[in-house]
């Protein structure tokens, strides 16, 4: 009997053992994420260089994607790398108001999207000495004082998206056709406006292809809008539809989807995100052609750090178009 207790106690420490050594390696394996986690947040609060990625609420989706690029490198550059861009228009941030309060952070240096507009854009006191770089991605501004930017000719992307139209349409097989290019643009567009030059200018090269702008003006509401795209997709029946903005874009897919056209029609877009992923998967968008934004933010940092560490940087630097084409 005695015997059996033993063997009974013998059985039951080894079972008590192995319980808590088991507990013991969960304990070891559940935290090690977040010993890595923090040890790579104390790694960032002990790096010496600090950049702040800005620009308005319009331009968020494009500036996260930057972000994601520049903060891919920012390990290589010792550097702490910080997104600040409004979620909201509501939120009333404008490019001078985050310049204003990227001056008052005084980081090592900025990368700024700058916005399309008329009036002038005035910089804060405290950038104007050139004490911190900045880096101007999208619309070049002579007013703001940068070491280098890096943007996209609005003339070689229009001649891209003409060249891939036709090119969708040639290979369905057809050597005549329509294409129509839709503008849902403000009225105050200069980029725009080059970008739209050029397409037209392409397309008219093509004897054999017909095209027309479908164009709106800034007092146009969202009804008459819609009501016009209907009729482009029921009654004109282009071959080819073409939208030069992201805008244009996602409402003739909207359209198209609520009139059962998926890829009745082809229509090459541009832009990025993902809606137009969405879009491009369900075939809805035949091709869909972007700036490469990702490698725009690991440029941007490349440039920044090497003005920093010798005076000198890029002037003009031009941005990748990546084309997706759906496979569908």
């Amino acid at each position: 009997m005695n015997t059996s207790k033993t063997k009974v106690v013998q059985l039951l420490s080894a079972l008590i053992f192995v319980f808590m050594l088991l507990r013991f390696f969960f304990y070891i394996f559940s935290s090690v994420p977040f010993i890595e986690k923090s040890a790579e947040e104390n790694e960032e609060l002990l790096r010496e260089n600090h950049v702040l990625v800005i620009g308005e609420a319009q331009d968020c989706a494009f500036l996260s994607d930057v972000f994601k690029g520049a903060e891919s490198v920012s390990a290589y550059y010792n550097c702490v790398t910080e997104l600040i861009v409004p979620q909201s228009y509501a939120e009333g941030e404008n490019i001078e108001s985050l310049l204003e309060y990227a001056s008052l952070v005084e980081p090592d240096g900025i990368i700024a999207c700058i916005p399309e507009r008329e009036e002038r854009i005035f910089l804060p006191e405290g950038l104007v000495d050139m004490d911190i770089p900045i880096i101007t991605l999208s619309n070049y501004r002579s007013d703001i004082k940068n070491v280098a930017h890096i943007g996209t000719n609005q003339s070689e992307l229009g001649r891209k998206i003409a060249l891939e139209g036709t090119s969708h349409l040639f290979l369905s097989g057809k050597t005549s056709g329509t294409i129509a290019i839709v503008s849902l643009s403000p009225d105050f567009k200069a980029n725009y406006s080059t970008l739209m030059s050029s397409l037209q200018n392409t397309l008219s090269r093509f004897e054999n292809i017909n095209s027309f702008v479908l164009d709106f003006s800034p007092s146009d509401d969202f009804q008459t809008k819609s009501e016009a795209l209907r009729h482009l997709f029921l009654k004109d029946e282009p071959d080819i539809i073409l939208c030069p903005s992201s805008q244009d874009t996602i409402r003739v897919s909207q359209i198209a989807t609520e009139l059962h056209k998926d890829g009745s029609v082809g229509i090459i877009g541009f832009g990025s995100g993902e809606i137009l992923e969405t879009y491009l998967n369900k075939g809805t968008v035949s091709e869909l052609l972007s700036i490469d934004s990702e490698k725009i933010g690991r440029t941007a940092m490349q440039e920044l750090f090497e003005y920093i560490k010798s005076g000198y940087a890029n002037n003009y630097i031009m941005s990748d178009v990546q084309v997706k084409r759906s496979a569908k």
